[in-house]
């Protein structure tokens, strides 16, 4: 069965005081989803860059979701409509309208397509260009996906809810000891990287929610 995906550039509304919401890292963005006739759709699933978010539509249609400065793209996903995805250019508002004809899609379809629930464990281990990163954050940015980072400030995509935004920092480990702070670490001495989320991080505990880094050194 052919699938089909609708892409939309479909944001509306103004910016106005009280409907943004920026930091350095991230936008609250609101809006609502429905069908062609105009009528909500509940529950349907928000998608940032192809990650799985924590935000759902209401009985309204209405959802609110956190975006990384950096996001490109947004999409809903809804067992029944199918599948919508919109080029997100950084305002404050984003509404969907599924068209007349849709497609329904499953969860495999939609990982087939790129999407995912959950960022698995990414390692990084070949050490032969380390030593061309400026600083370990250059290096995270540029070697992991579904990692926002902005000055020393990092970002798992997809492990804080809305309501937990105070705190998104992961948790940081290196040579196994907990730190709050990875600026001293040196590129060239890095051995390896890994960043778990999800199942992977579930042996920190709490302290893993917003993803784990783990960062082995060669000396």
């Amino acid at each position: 069965m052919a699938i089909r995906i609708y892409f939309y550039v479909i944001i509306s509304g103004l910016t106005s005081l009280y409907s943004q919401e920026i930091s350095d890292e991230k936008i609250i963005v609101s809006g609502r989803v429905s069908d062609f006739y105009g009528r909500p759709v509940a529950r349907a699933i928000l998608y940032a860059d192809s990650l799985l978010t924590e935000s759902r539509t209401d009985k309204q249609g209405n959802y609110r979701v956190t975006l990384g400065k950096e996001s490109t793209t947004l999409s809903v996903y809804s067992h029944k409509y199918g599948l919508l995805t919109l080029y997100y250019d950084g305002r404050p508002r984003a509404d969907f309208s599924y068209p007349r004809e849709t497609a329904s899609i499953n969860k495999a379809e939609l990982k087939a397509l790129g999407f995912r629930d959950e960022l698995t464990a990414e390692k990084l281990t070949d050490r032969e260009n380390y030593k061309n990163y400026n600083t370990i954050y250059e290096m995270i940015q540029e070697r992991f996906s579904g990692v926002v980072v902005t000055g020393t400030k990092i970002r798992i995509r997809g492990t804080s809810s809305i309501t937990d935004e105070a705190n998104s920092d992961p948790l940081m480990v290196v040579d196994g000891t907990y730190v709050t702070d990875i600026s001293f670490v040196n590129p060239a001495e890095v051995r390896t990287i890994e960043i778990l989320k999800g199942e992977d991080a579930t042996i920190y505990g709490s302290r893993g929610g917003n993803g784990v880094i783990l960062i082995s050194l060669t000396k």
